[in-house]
Order: structure tokens, then sequence, then C-alpha cells
């Protein structure tokens, strides 16, 4: 092997190795976009995979993936924890009704929030 073909596979390889960084950093980054806006929407009765996606012009299958990746969370699953750190914090100040803090949290439905708080603390709220 002459210097030249040793010089163009090292070469090569680097590349390789640089475009999987690369890669692993855009889906890093692209992840790391969508729960910054998650953390700043996660209360409005709206947010879903779909308006996420319109959000961010890709497919909500992209965004679940990029995002179950780095976090191994599920987009859905992170709301619901965000919604309910929310609600926990809201009760225990006490300024606020059950349904009122509901619906702080993104809960249209009282019911919905009852049955998330229960799955979550294992409790109704009170």
């Amino acid at each position: 092997m002459n210097m030249y073909t040793a010089l163009e596979e090292a070469i090569s390889g680097f590349c390789e190795v640089f475009q999987t960084i690369k890669q692993q950093n855009t889906t890093d980054c692209f992840a790391k976009q969508v729960k910054d806006y998650i953390d700043c929407h996660f209360a409005e009765d709206d947010l879903c995979h779909a308006k996420l996606a319109e959000y961010f012009q890709c497919s909500a299958s992209k965004i679940h993936k990029a995002f179950t990746k780095e976090f191994d969370l599920t987009v859905s699953n992170y709301i619901e924890k965000k919604r309910m750190e929310l609600a926990a914090e809201l009760l225990s100040r006490g300024e606020d009704t059950v349904v009122e803090v509901a619906r702080k949290c993104g809960f249209t439905n009282y019911n919905t929030f009852i049955k998330a708080y229960r799955r979550v603390f294992g409790d109704i709220p009170s």
C-alpha cells in the first residue's frame, strides 16, 4: 500500500466518523429544540404530535424517534410529566380549585385530568 492510498483511506475513515458524529449532534440538537418548545408550551391544551410536527415542519414520527432516542421518554409521557409537575405545584399552593388546576395544566376534560393524576400519583387530586 503506498502512502497516497493509506492517506486516502485515513481521510475517508475520518469523514465517515465525522458524518456519524454530525448526524448524532443534529439529532441531539433537534430533540433538545423539541424539548425546549414543550417546556414553554406544555400547558396548552392543543399541544400534541401534530402541532409539534407543524411547528418543526417535519413528521410526527421524526419528532417521536429523535425525542425518544435522546431522552428515553416519549413526547406524550414528557408532556404528561410536565403537566403533572405543574398540577402538583398548583394544588400544593391551594389557591385554585381542581378544575382550575386541570385547565391551567392543559387538560380540557376534568375526568382525563383526574385519571392522569391518579396514574402518576396514585391518588385523586384534592
